[in-house]
């Protein structure tokens, strides 16, 4: 309903199988231009709490605090790797994210359109002082908001680079979500 917040998920769910997801929006830009990232799995568990999530906004027409958790677990094992996911509001994803990166010991690395939330800043602050190293890719064009947490990493000594897309007339974006904990290692935070 127009009255409602923005619907900003990705994914489509294929023969109660697969879930194909992450950052890309279905568009010629996203596909052409901009930096994303997209995942495919093959889990039916998966598969089945994501069609719950459609069928929430869907079938239900629940968005946001109207909707109900629709995963029991959280968690599945795709070819031996523990996978979790989550749905918001419900499943608090920022304090999930939080918790994952107080298990972080050797790097963390991200690259993040929008970054204005100032609980992630102060986390990565604090694990760039505790010795872990934290670099990060901003979006160029959001980078340079005034709300944008680029500057205050980059004051803290976190190396940060803003995006050099520039596929096309006006240039793409980087439109990826992705924060990676100890990806380097054999660490499975």
């Amino acid at each position: 309903p127009p009255s409602s917040n923005i619907m900003h998920n990705k994914f489509v769910v294929v023969d109660g199988r697969y879930v194909w997801t992450g950052s890309t929006n279905v568009t010629d830009n996203d596909f052409v231009r901009n930096n994303n990232n997209a995942l495919l799995l093959e889990s039916a568990e998966m598969a089945t709490a994501y069609t719950g999530e459609f069928d929430e906004l869907f079938v239900g027409q629940r968005f946001g605090g109207a909707k109900t958790r629709v995963a029991s677990s959280n968690t599945t094992t795709i070819n031996g790797t523990n996978v979790e996911y989550y749905f918001g509001p419900h499943d608090q994803l920022m304090s999930r994210v939080l918790a994952k990166l107080d298990t972080a010991q050797r790097s963390v690395r991200f690259m993040i359109f929008t970054f204005s939330r100032d609980d992630l800043k102060t986390k990565l602050v604090s694990l760039k002082t505790g010795g872990v190293p934290v670099y990060g890719l901003f979006d160029n064009f959001q980078g340079g908001n005034q709300f944008s947490q680029d500057e205050a990493l980059a004051a803290a000594g976190i190396p940060v680079w803003l995006d050099g897309n520039n596929n096309g007339n006006n240039g793409g974006i980087l439109h990826h979500k992705v924060l990676i904990i100890d990806g380097d290692t054999d660490s499975d935070p």
